[in-house]
């Protein structure tokens, strides 16, 4: 009589033996590849670098000094914290395919915290080299003309900044994976944002007392402190409390780091994968309400009735009357959709402010007018979003405003332009008022002014021509250009927020140079904002 074999208990799956299976089917690039890749990509980093070392070596000196980051940088690193929690509402750094989330993470039992350790780990080691890489940026200005600064001073800078971007990636993880937390940074927004103000009003307005608040008035700080010119003890100490803090918060996040919702998880993966998809078309538009969509939560608003203009709209097309009412509707229509979004609000007061005081307090420095314009631009492009869904739904737009389409476009211009002039006005006027813009008198303040309608423009036209790049133009520039397109394209990216910077940048530098009233960049500003008008309203 035979013996029954034993039978052998089957080996538990692990998710490094799935792994491995991953890797043997998935056929990928060989070693020789993969070290040809990194060599040619050295390679092209060394030589670009090399050639634009120099410039931006002289350039970044202009706009960064120890006093300047002392100024700024606190507030520009809280704000770089709230963009880093907000980025893990969309994506997050921890991001599965939908092929993987279904197999691997629903329908298998492998432990969620195996499989999320690895993802984890390597993009909190992408931030600390992306922080680096941003602080190496900052040492190259303050190594600049005129400006030194030690091997001590600036290792601390890359460190600091390091473990801050390290505190971002473990805020957007669980932001990304708890709902609770993504709740609270909702409700903060509008107090980091009102702290960032005024954090950077106490370093512009307050001196010394008001530069040091900034620096120890919490983890963005401290992580400045030998950049900004702190005592050796000062800055030390500052890195030490931020590495302890950040070590807090690592160990939290990692043991909490299998408890996120599938159904997250899930939101993200295709809204990845849409991404990609609207990525690979050129379609920044799509792209953007992709990341909206996931970002996305029901909201409650009280309802309008607009019973008055509801009729008025509801006559014939013949009626003279219709155009005026059509664009009042236009503009009536945009109050509300602001008076709505109060976060949105707040994010047009402090990109705006920030941009204005940026420009004026920096005219004489190109990148500092630069940076301000550009942060004026983004406070125009915020309150632009009705005009960018007319554009992409005309059918719409035909059917439900009375204005023909050039005429309704260039009313969805006047309310950011109205709340763009309005912020800049009251911010020259505190600075005015406070003494900080003494040697310039009112000539760089009303050029500012005049060129806010000008920056609107220039956002409303960007919005205007949708966010996809034709085919006839994609392949003209792959035909023309000598990068394979990519030099045309972002031209073409950046060609309305160059116009907006030039249009803020040229009078300033004039009142700057000037010492006095500067009525020609004025007036050429005005032109400037009539072109656009005209071009907007253009059927």
């Amino acid at each position: 009589m035979a013996l029954p074999l034993s039978e052998t208990p089957p080996t538990p799956v692990t998710v490094a033996a799935v792994r491995r299976f991953q890797a043997a089917a998935r056929r990928g690039p060989g070693t020789r590849q993969r070290v040809e890749g990194i060599y040619v990509a050295a390679l092209v980093t060394l030589i670009g670098g090399t050639f634009v070392y120099n410039a931006a070596h002289s350039a970044l000196a202009q706009v960064i000094s120890p006093i300047e980051v002392a100024r700024w940088g606190s507030s520009l690193a809280l704000l770089a914290l709230l963009a880093a929690a907000y980025w893990g509402t969309v994506q997050g750094p921890v991001v599965f395919s939908v092929a993987d989330l279904g197999h691997l993470v629903a329908g298998s039992p492998l432990p969620r915290r195996s499989l999320v350790a690895s993802p984890l780990v390597r993009a909190l080691a992408g931030a600390a080299v992306a922080g680096a890489m941003a602080a190496g940026i900052v040492v190259v200005g303050l190594t600049g003309d005129g400006h030194t600064v030690t091997a001590s001073r600036a290792a601390d800078l890359v460190a600091g900044v390091a473990l801050l971007a390290i505190l971002g990636a473990l805020m957007a993880f669980a932001v990304a994976s708890d709902r609770r937390c993504e709740r609270a940074l909702r409700l903060l927004t509008g107090p980091a944002a009102l702290a960032a103000a005024a954090l950077a009003l106490a370093g512009v307005l307050a001196g010394r007392t008001g530069r040091q608040i900034d620096l120890w008035s919490g983890p963005w700080g401290w992580a400045l402190q030998g950049a900004a010119g702190s005592r050796t003890a000062f800055y030390v100490a500052a890195t030490g409390g931020l590495a302890v803090l950040v070590a807090v918060a690592a160990a939290f996040t990692w043991r909490r780091r299998g408890s996120g919702e599938t159904e997250r998880y899930l939101r993200r993966s295709q809204g990845h994968a849409r991404l990609q998809a609207s990525l690979m078309d050129l379609n920044a538009r799509t792209a953007r309400r992709d990341l909206a969509a996931v970002a996305g939560r029901a909201r409650s608003r009280r309802a309008f009735e607009l019973r008055g203009l509801r009729d008025r709209l509801a006559r014939p097309r013949s009626d003279p009357a219709i155009a005026r009412g059509g664009v009042l509707a236009v503009v009536w229509r945009n109050l509300l959709a602001a008076a709505q979004r109060p976060a949105l609000l707040i994010q047009v007061l402090v990109a705006g402010a920030a941009g204005a005081a940026l420009a004026l307090l920096d005219a004489g420095r190109v990148l500092g007018v630069v940076a301000g314009a550009v942060l004026i631009y983004l406070a125009a492009t915020r309150l632009l979003e009705p005009l960018r869904i007319e554009h992409d739904a005309p059918g719409r737009s035909r059917l439900f405003l009375a204005a023909r389409p050039g005429r309704a476009y260039l009313a969805h211009a006047v309310v950011p332009a109205v709340l763009v002039v309005i912020v800049i006005a009251v911010t020259a006027a505190v600075l005015s008022l406070s003494g900080a813009l003494a040697g310039y008198g009112a000539a760089a303040p009303v050029d500012l002014i005049v060129a806010g309608p000008a920056v609107v423009g220039c956002a409303a036209m960007s919005a205007r021509r949708g966010g996809r790049l034709s085919q006839e133009m994609l392949m003209t520039a792959m035909g023309s250009d000598p990068s394979g397109g990519g030099l045309f394209l972002l031209g073409w990216l950046v060609m309305w927020p160059a116009v907006a910077a030039a249009l803020v940048a040229l009078p300033l530098a004039g009142a700057h140079a000037a010492h006095g009233a500067t009525l020609g960049w004025a007036v050429l500003d005005l032109i400037a904002a009539a072109g656009l008008a005209r071009a907007l309203a253009r059927d």
